[in-house]
């Protein structure tokens, strides 16, 4: 599988699922995508890569789930499932329309 680190995704059609430690590696949790630090562009954006370093900086354990949707079409991104860890596509959505 080729890593995916570089794709772009673009607030606010972004959702993340993520475990808040290591302790509580059962437990998911839905990260707050405005506690990001985001790119500033015509419209916000980060790498996959960017997020999955901003998210081990607040402290959060993979894997990483970055779900991307727009009206027709989305995709769902993982990281940190494998070792060593990546980005690798993980599933496509119809759209939230």
């Amino acid at each position: 599988m080729s890593d995916l680190s570089g794709t772009f995704v673009y607030w606010p059609s972004v959702r993340i699922i993520a475990h808040p430690s290591a302790k509580d590696d059962l437990k998911e949790v839905l990260v707050d995508i405005n506690k990001l630090e985001w790119n500033e562009d015509d419209f916000p954006f980060l790498s996959l890569s960017e997020i999955g370093t901003q998210l081990e900086k607040m402290g959060y354990t993979h894997p990483f789930y970055v779900w991307s949707e727009l009206g027709l079409s989305g995709r769902i991104y993982q990281y940190g499932n494998y070792d060593p860890p990546t980005w690798e596509h993980h599933g496509t959505t119809k759209g939230y329309a």
